[in-house]
């Protein structure tokens, strides 16, 4: 009775094991054959379908693929499409190998596009621009954040309707060349950047260093004089953690050391105030809470017309590199500007 009972726990467990077996199988299946192919449609008033991409499996046509994304195609069962997301117009499809038939398998397909310009026929620089444009609107790894990538997709987006062949391989260049260079960048290896900053003629360690990429990432770390990059050009903002800060623009290649020099003192020497027509003093104006970085001045109320303010630096204050502007407000109105210090309140 012992003997059966044991035998009959390993039939069972036999059986388990080749059930769970046969329940991967679909699966796994489903998962080699998933593909994905760019989907766009474009008209001369801009973009119906903005490029995206749409996922459909091994043995599927165009037509299959069409009907498996969000969008709407009136007319795909009758093989001529009329319109598109309820747009009507003489549309023209294009896919690889000068395709444009809707029950052509997509099998290695990768872009479709429709068009409104009749004069736009299909080519391998189009083909290949289109992709790419997929590429970048549906990334998720900031490749949206980089500057160069956003350029040469909005030269796309507003070059592709009346692009030929030839045109599309100059704006396809320049897109595949961005994304390109940022999926580098997010597989390059850091390297240390060394801080050698100073305030008043003394050594110090930042209280916070900002690095912004010029892909679009941020580093920020605080009291270190280290920081590890991957190399590439960054905008850099190091403070004491207070209010001073220097700003600048630095390649960082293996070995780079970073050498700046904080502002120390007292900035603001004295403020005035214009009212209207003419000018009051520093000393006529009430004041509380100033520092050498900040301050409140109390304004008249009577004043009809316009307001002016007046700041006078402090000793050694290099004006060249300073800009005032409103407090909470860096990107307002600026009384002067620069590139590297700012006055962040006044």
């Amino acid at each position: 009775m012992k003997e059966k009972t044991h035998l009959g726990n390993r039939l069972l467990s036999v059986l388990l094991t080749f059930l769970m077996l046969l329940s991967l199988l679909p699966s796994a299946a489903l998962a080699a054959d998933t593909q994905q192919i760019a989907l766009m449609a474009v008209t001369q008033n801009g973009f119906l379908i903005e490029p995206e991409y749409v996922t459909y499996h091994s043995g599927d046509t165009v037509k299959d693929v069409l009907k498996k994304s969000s969008h709407t195609f009136s007319g795909i069962d009758s093989g001529y499409i009329t319109a598109v997301d309820g747009t009507t117009d003489n549309f023209s499809i294009h896919y690889d190998e000068d395709g444009y038939k809707l029950d052509q398998s997509a099998d290695g397909l990768t872009a479709i596009w429709f068009t409104t310009n009749s004069s736009q026929s299909h080519g391998a620089n189009l083909q290949k621009l289109a992709a790419n444009m997929a590429v970048y609107n549906t990334a998720t790894n900031g490749l949206r954040d980089y500057k160069a990538a956003q350029e040469a997709y909005d030269a796309a987006v507003k070059g592709f309707y009346a692009a030929t062949d030839t045109t599309a391989k100059t704006l396809n260049d320049a897109l595949f060349s961005a994304i390109d260079k940022h999926a580098k960048f997010l597989e390059g290896k850091t390297t240390p950047l060394t801080i050698s900053a100073t305030m008043g003629g003394e050594a110090i360690t930042p209280g916070e260093a900002v690095f912004t990429s010029e892909f679009g990432t941020v580093v920020t770390v605080k009291n270190t004089n280290t920081v590890d990059l991957i190399p590439a050009t960054y905008t850099f903002d190091l403070s004491d953690g207070e209010f001073r800060h220097v700003r600048g623009t630095l390649e960082v290649k293996e070995g780079t050391t970073l050498t700046a020099q904080l502002p120390a003192g007292q900035w603001i020497k004295s403020v005035g105030i214009g009212i209207d027509n003419y000018w009051k003093t520093y000393g006529e104006m009430p004041k509380q809470d100033v520092t050498a970085s900040e301050g409140t001045y109390l304004i008249p109320d009577h004043a009809y017309n316009s307001l002016y303010p007046y700041f006078e630096p402090g000793d050694g204050v290099d004006t060249t590199n300073i800009r005032v502007y409103k407090a909470g407000d860096p990107n307002g109105n600026k009384a002067h500007s620069c590139e590297d210090v700012q006055v962040p309140k006044s």
